[in-house]
């Protein structure tokens, strides 16, 4: 009656010809490797821990898992060669919990475009608190590049996207579900400009930076989440507000095509 695996976390390989996705046909999800062609079986790539999210390197050449070691949800983060399967660990086991992106989704991009950087929140410095950290692939170097406290209030930070030119990186202040905030981090001064400015609650789920500025879905002004580009400087264009919520929305990895959902009592219609 539950003889079945359960799938999710699906990731395209830059290649377009292998998909990474997570099983739970080892007993708890998994990284797994298909190739598109057809021939073979899928993969496994085995990690210590429940894999909660996987995303492929620029370059398609690692690929990274957050993973949940001992169920506690001190979220650790590696990289896994997809040839040999070698697993090298980015963060320590220290009981801090670090987080790709939204907690529970995924949402956003933590590599940067030029495949040099990777984003990540962690609570390591104060458990109530998450810092965004930056780790430059090729030296292994961490730095923090905003510290909740430090200019921002004390709260919650999330890295969501790098910028087109990767010089900046979109953070998600989750003050609240139903309150949040947009900010870019200029990487080299670590200067911080409030990106979503509004009065009252609002919601915002970015979508992808591109160079024609920021995709999302939010509620700024709106009872429901409709879809926008917010140009840094320069405001929202709405690009669709129907009378009922966007779910989702994503942008292709070459910026040229935008897909998102539309919940209408109950069913979804994809645009």
């Amino acid at each position: 009656m539950f003889d079945y695996d359960r799938l999710s976390g699906v990731d395209p390989h830059p290649d377009g010809e292998r998909l990474a996705y997570l099983s739970d046909a080892p007993g708890r999800p998994q990284p797994w490797l298909w190739d598109l062609s057809g021939s073979g079986e899928p993969r496994h790539l085995p990690v210590d821990g429940t894999v909660t999210r996987c995303v492929w390197r620029p370059d398609g050449s690692r690929l990274l898992v957050q993973t949940d070691p001992d169920g506690a949800e001190d979220y650790r983060l590696a990289e896994i060669d997809p040839a040999t399967g070698t697993v090298e660990w980015l963060t320590p086991d220290n009981g801090a919990r670090h987080e790709l992106g939204i907690p529970y989704g995924s949402i956003g991009n933590p590599y940067s475009p030029d495949g040099r950087l990777l984003a990540y929140a962690s609570n390591a410095r104060k458990r109530s608190c998450f810092d965004i950290m930056v780790r430059d692939l090729a030296t292994g170097d961490v730095r923090t590049v905003l510290q909740a406290g430090d200019p921002l209030p004390e709260d919650r930070y999330f890295p969501m996207f790098f910028s087109p030119d990767s010089r900046r990186l979109l953070v998600l202040r989750l003050h609240q579900n139903t309150e949040q905030d947009l900010f870019a981090v200029e990487l080299a001064g670590l200067s911080v400009e409030h990106v979503t400015p509004h009065d009252g609650p609002a919601q915002y789920l970015p979508a992808g930076w591109t160079p024609e500025g920021i995709f999302l879905s939010t509620t700024q002004g709106r009872d429901y989440l409709g879809l926008a580009l917010l140009t840094p400087g320069d405001g929202l264009q709405w690009l669709d507000t129907p009378a009922a919520d966007i779910d989702c929305a994503a942008v292709s990895g070459d910026g040229k095509r935008l897909v998102w959902s539309v919940n209408t009592h109950g069913f979804t219609a994809l645009r």
